[in-house]
């Protein structure tokens, strides 16, 4: 591993700690081996206290307690109907995650942060598991004081087109889930629809599972509905609308923008 790299030049070739670490850099990539997931420095008590790495624990920390839970969401209309069941951990609303919500936060900032450290901690995220853990702890915090922070770290996240990718099924589905039982909470709606967004931005196939299996389209009629003096509630459905009628996954042949956008008219929301 590149861990292992970089302790072997500074025990057994006495490097500097520097020269160590370029070395290392200089051996993986002569391989062609991608270290966009790796972070790039001498293994220390300082390099795994790194927002994404704190983070990713105490995620799974919380995902893996509280009482086992099953639930059946049914999305969709008509034909297109569609049932799935989740199974995840549900945190007690009496429990404290203010390390939680103060980990989440610093994951936020650091995925947010400008240039290479933010592709890199994008990047560690994923490579961390963290577009499992944090769908897992939107369904954990449902009915939770931390919900919001959980979702805006998810959204976040998906700056990257490669967590937009793993986000996957579940993960929308927990945003979705988010959205239909806390439809009365203006910053959980805010904060999913922002979730939603940016899922599907660059991504068709993330557009058709929110629009097809999830009815984000009803959502984000219903928020605007509910929470229409709510500016924040009302941006964030905007960039759902906005991002549903995209043409910009050049992976696709085929894209249903229109008719998406046709739906929201007869939604009632353009």
């Amino acid at each position: 591993t590149f861990d292992e790299a970089v302790r072997e030049n500074m025990e057994d070739l006495d490097m500097e700690e520097e020269e160590a670490v370029q070395d290392a850099i200089a051996q993986f990539e002569a391989q062609g081996i991608d270290l966009s997931n790796v972070l790039k420095a001498a293994p220390s008590a300082e390099r795994d206290a790194h927002p994404v790495v704190r983070g990713c624990a105490l995620l799974e920390a919380a995902t893996r307690e509280g009482e086992d839970t099953v639930r059946e969401l049914s999305f969709g209309k008509g034909a297109a109907q569609s049932t799935m069941k989740l199974n995840f951990k549900t945190m007690a609303t009496s429990q404290d995650t203010r390390d939680l919500e103060a980990a989440l936060a610093a994951m936020r900032g650091a995925c947010t942060e400008a240039g290479e450290p933010g592709r890199q901690a994008l990047a560690l995220l994923g490579a961390r598991e963290g577009m499992d853990l944090l769908p897992s702890a939107c369904l954990a915090c449902l009915h939770h004081g931390a919900l919001p922070e959980v979702l805006r770290t998810l959204a976040s996240a998906m700056a990257d087109v490669e967590n937009r990718d793993r986000v996957g099924v579940r993960g929308l589905l927990a945003i979705q889930a988010c959205l239909v039982e806390r439809a009365t909470d203006a910053e959980v709606q805010a904060a999913a629809l922002a979730a939603a967004a940016a899922a599907m931005v660059g991504h068709e196939a993330n557009r058709e599972c929110l629009h097809d299996k999830c009815a984000i389209t009803s959502s984000a009629a219903a928020a605007l509905d509910t929470h229409s003096g709510d500016d924040s509630v009302v941006l964030a459905a905007c960039a759902v609308l906005r991002a549903l009628t995209l043409q910009d996954d050049a992976r696709k042949q085929i894209n249903k923008g229109f008719d998406r956008a046709r739906s929201a008219v007869e939604a009632g929301v353009l």
